[in-house]
Order: C-alpha cells, then sequence, then structure tokens
C-alpha cells in the first residue's frame, strides 16, 4: 500500500485527518505504540538492575559518598 501526499496540500490533509478524528470523538494528537514483548522486558529489567548497586547502599548515600571519593 502506498500513499501519496502533495506537499502543496499536507496541511489540508492534516487538517482533513484532524477533522475526521474530532467527528469520532478521538484526540487530536495521538501515538501509536506496539505493546512491549513482556520477555525482553522482564529481561531489560533484570539487565538494568544488575548495573546498579545495592538499594542500601543507595539509600544510606554510602554509594554516592564513595562515587564522590572516586572523582576527586
Amino acid at each position: 500500500m502506498k500513499i501519496k501526499i502533495d506537499i502543496e496540500k499536507a496541511s489540508e490533509y492534516r487538517l482533513q485527518k484532524e477533522l475526521e478524528r474530532r467527528k469520532k470523538g478521538l484526540k487530536i494528537r495521538y501515538k501509536r505504540t506496539k505493546p512491549r514483548d513482556s520477555e525482553k522486558w522482564k529481561e531489560l529489567k533484570k539487565f538494568i538492575l544488575s548495573q546498579l548497586p545495592p538499594a542500601d547502599d543507595i539509600l544510606s548515600g554510602k554509594y554516592f559518598k564513595n562515587l564522590l571519593k572516586e572523582k576527586n
């Protein structure tokens, strides 16, 4: 399927699509998203958590103190 849009009529096309969405009672601005793959999402969370220091060190401030000492 090909969609051809004339550049000179692009604003008219956008306004027409906006009007159609208004008539249907839908939001004008919308973002198309596809659902996340739950397995990939679990793996990503696992990876992110493996890169972080222990929660106790972050909450107590110990991690940041050590981080600042290393920078100086």
